[in-house]
């Protein structure tokens, strides 16, 4: 960071602090001890602000990607094939997995656009999808278990056939560092239905 840069980043963040101390402080439960240069303060905002582990997690999987899905319209039958590419990469030094997908569906070009990242705050993982079939948003949090190398996401999307927003199951299981299969349900009357399953695998691996 260039230190005229860092100089302007630095007097915004004291300001912000300087702006919300007063109010926080009034919420005696939420306080932080006193501490007159809000160094407490400082440290909980680049707690919260700095890439750690989980983020080196959703680097691992930047790079340029080749994509098969099999889509269900109706679970009893054959699923819908098509081909897709993806290109993934992170943003903001490190704190944003942005992925941008193009192919075809049902013989109509295909673009899709997500953005991932793990909330320090939260402690989760969350995901937020648009494309151009539709006019809204997929928006999930999710875990991640390192035994079984396998995010989980649960979220809501909004379904044109069914006029409303649905809950929905996202799992991507990470089969190596070249190859995940990401599965979607629909979930109706706590029943979980497959719709989609897409297999990705790096390109030229």
């Amino acid at each position: 960071m260039k230190p005229r840069l860092a100089t302007l980043s630095v007097l915004a963040l004291t300001l912000l602090i300087g702006a919300t101390y007063p109010v926080l402080a009034q919420d005696h439960d939420h306080a932080p001890a006193a501490d007159s240069d809000g160094a407490a303060m400082m440290a909980s905002f680049m707690q919260a602000s700095t890439p750690g582990p989980q983020h080196e997690l959703l680097a691992s999987g930047a790079g340029d990607w080749n994509l098969e899905t099999k889509m269900w319209m109706d679970p009893s039958a054959e699923p819908m094939v098509s081909q897709a590419t993806a290109h993934r990469e992170m943003i903001m030094g490190g704190r944003y997995l942005v992925e941008e997908v193009s192919g075809d569906v049902m013989g109509m070009a295909f673009s899709g656009h997500s953005t991932a990242g793990y909330d320090n705050v939260t402690g989760k993982y969350w995901n937020i999808w648009i494309d151009n079939m539709s006019t809204g948003i997929m928006s999930s949090t999710g875990t991640y278990d390192e035994v079984s190398k396998t995010f989980t996401y649960m979220g809501e999307s909004s379904d044109p056939m069914m006029g409303k927003v649905i809950k929905v199951k996202t799992v991507i299981h990470q089969v190596s560092a070249d190859e995940e299969v990401m599965t979607m349900y629909m979930i109706q009357g706590g029943e979980e239905i497959q719709t989609m399953e897409i297999t990705w695998r790096r390109a030229g691996s």
